[in-house]
């Protein structure tokens, strides 16, 4: 924290993620309360993530090619309209299914552009001699908001409605922007990247992966974790209304639980975690992620659900701050993005 960079922009993503917390709380609850079906919130997040898999290495390219702080200004006011456009939405009473579907994927789309920017940008803001510290304070950042975006979005949905929700996100991305707008950085000049064709500019980040068995490995790792780990979260409305008889506090209730582990594993991670052989501590992230994905399945009890997903999010917290630390370390700054 005693870069006035990263000062600044930790305290604007803060609010931004908590109002994104808030959003996604409000926006599963919708989902389910629109369609009752498991089916469509297990399609709705398909489509949300869909862009990522699709554009993320065209946004990682983008990253790298322009500048960044001037991407992500860009993505977080678009980000913001979209919330704001599903707030009013619901409030005139016009939105469907369909509707609900097409701006989680704009939405979607949005994040391949913002995410490999944000996180190539940390590099630009602490360097690489603070970087493993950076990463485990943006981790700890982003999963104290998991912790308390949820828990807002339940109460605020149970009492005033989800377009609550979506307008807060919307509002709470000028925390945001007002950060980027005020953070001074030198400004990134003209790489070979810029001057590179698109197509030349995503060869090279896919040459790179391929020739790097180290980089290759961790990011097959991570697929199959995120792929077959993450993906209980979409279930979680089912689980809070239908195996646990609650509502959309409920709902608010577990996601908040597995902030509170994740938020944990990101302390652990950086103080005791760092005496420790990263790749322990990765592999050790996994061991207690399924070995708490077991027990949720098997719970029919709210306190118990709401501890073993306090140790899900422990360790998948565990292994993506290790991973992700390793990939940054390893990559060279012009490839980052597209990595």
């Amino acid at each position: 924290m005693r870069h006035r960079n990263y000062r600044i922009f930790f305290t604007g993503q803060f609010i931004s993620f908590v109002g994104t917390w808030m959003q996604g709380t409000a926006q599963s609850w919708l989902v389910y309360e629109l369609t009752r079906s498991a089916v469509w919130l297990g399609l709705v997040s398909f489509l949300g993530t869909l862009p990522l898999s699709l554009f993320a290495l065209v946004g990682g390219s983008v990253a790298d090619r322009v500048n960044r702080r001037r991407l992500i200004l860009a993505t977080y006011t678009t980000t913001m309209l979209i919330a704001a456009l599903f707030a009013a939405l619901i409030w005139l009473h016009a939105i469907e299914i369909h509707l609900v579907a097409l701006l989680v994927f704009l939405s979607g789309l949005v994040n391949a552009f913002d995410i490999p920017a944000r996180q190539a940008l940390l590099v630009d803001l602490v360097g690489k001699e603070d970087l493993a510290s950076g990463i485990a304070l943006n981790s700890a950042m982003f999963n104290a908001a998991r912790l308390l975006g949820p828990a807002l979005g339940g109460l605020v949905v149970a009492g005033f409605g989800t377009a609550w929700c979506m307008m807060a996100n919307a509002l709470s991305f000028l925390a945001g922007i007002f950060a980027l707008l005020i953070i001074r950085m030198h400004t990134r000049g003209d790489n070979d990247e810029a001057h590179l064709p698109l197509w030349r500019s995503l060869q090279e980040g896919a040459t790179y992966v391929r020739s790097s068995p180290l980089v290759w490995g961790l990011l097959a790792l991570v697929a199959v974790a995120t792929i077959f780990g993450w993906s209980f979260t979409v279930l979680l409305p089912v689980f809070a209304d239908e195996v646990l008889g609650g509502g959309a506090i409920q709902l608010g209730r577990l996601l908040s639980a597995s902030g509170l582990g994740a938020l944990a594993g990101a302390v652990f991670t950086a103080t005791i975690g760092r005496r420790f052989w990263p790749r322990k501590i990765l592999l050790t992230g996994l061991g207690i992620f399924a070995l708490a994905a077991i027990g949720f399945a098997l719970s029919r009890n709210a306190l118990l659900s709401l501890a073993t997903l306090a140790f899900m999010g422990f360790g998948l917290i565990l292994f993506n701050v290790n991973s992700n630390s390793a990939l940054q370390r390893r990559v060279p700054d012009h490839l980052r993005g597209r990595v």
